[in-house]
Parts: C-alpha cells; structure tokens; sequence
C-alpha cells in the first residue's frame, strides 16, 4: 500500500490499484496528477493476471481521468470498463437523510452537486461522499461477480 506518485509506482507489478477520490487530486505544476499517476500505474498492473483498477470519486469538473471514463464507458455495453453513477443516499444507505435535507436547504445547488452527482462546468467545493466499510465490502463483491 502507497500513496500516489506518478513517480515511485514505475517498475513495480502491481495486482491492483485503488485511486480514491481521483477527482480532487491536488496538483501544484498544472499536470493533472490523477492521468500521470494512471498513465505510470497502467503498465505495472499489465504484468498481472486479471488486475483491478478501481477509480472512486465524487464527480467534479469536466476534464481529467474519472470525467473521461464516465465520458466514454457510462452505459455502453460491451465497454470492458465499469462505470456507475448513483445519489449519495444511494450508495450511502447509513447517511442520515436529515443531513441530506439540511444541506438542500442551506444551499441547493451545492447539495445537488454533491448529493445527486454530476460533472459541472464549474464548481465550489464542499463535502464529498466516504464510503462505509459495508458498501466497500458490497461494491467489491459486485465487481468479484463483474470480472468473473
């Protein structure tokens, strides 16, 4: 387990890789972090059979990795690369749906950003989703049962 650097993953092999919240990756010299980091992470899953590569996030702006895979992948059958999209509640089942309701009211079109996810052309920030251990559990039995 490491974090992620673009830099210290090349030359590994590597069985999987795990990109959480790949949206909001920071980057302090213009290069989006999140397509170098995948781009350097890419060749050393090859090596493998059957390697995961599993990329969460909130949605945020129309540019970089998550964007693209949505882009290309969302919906199509017969992609090879699962995509999905659901409200935070959704996915979510523990979150107090009170706090859902408050934060609609506070500000509803930032609580529809990141409740009812999409890509916007523009975005100011707030909170994002963490997942549980449940649906972790969940989600990575259902892409057991995907990748055969």
């Amino acid at each position: 387990m490491g974090t992620s650097s673009y830099r210290s993953v090349r030359g590994l092999t590597l069985a999987a890789a795990i990109c959480d919240e790949i949206s909001f990756w920071p980057s302090d010299d213009g290069a989006n972090p999140a397509t170098e980091a995948l781009r350097a992470v890419r060749p050393a899953l090859a090596t493998m059979p059957r390697p995961l590569l599993l990329c969460t996030s909130s949605p945020w702006t129309r540019s970089g990795p998550l964007y693209q895979a949505h882009r290309d992948h969302f919906g199509k059958d017969g992609s090879g690369v699962l995509v999905w999209q659901a409200p935070t509640l959704t996915m979510n089942k523990s979150l107090d749906r009170g706090l859902v309701d408050r934060a609609l009211e506070a500000d509803p079109q930032a609580a529809r950003r990141n409740g009812w996810p999409s890509f916007e052309t523009t975005f100011r920030a707030s909170w994002t989703w963490k997942p549980s251990k449940a649906w972790l559990s969940q989600a990575a039995g259902s892409l057991r049962r995907f990748l055969g």
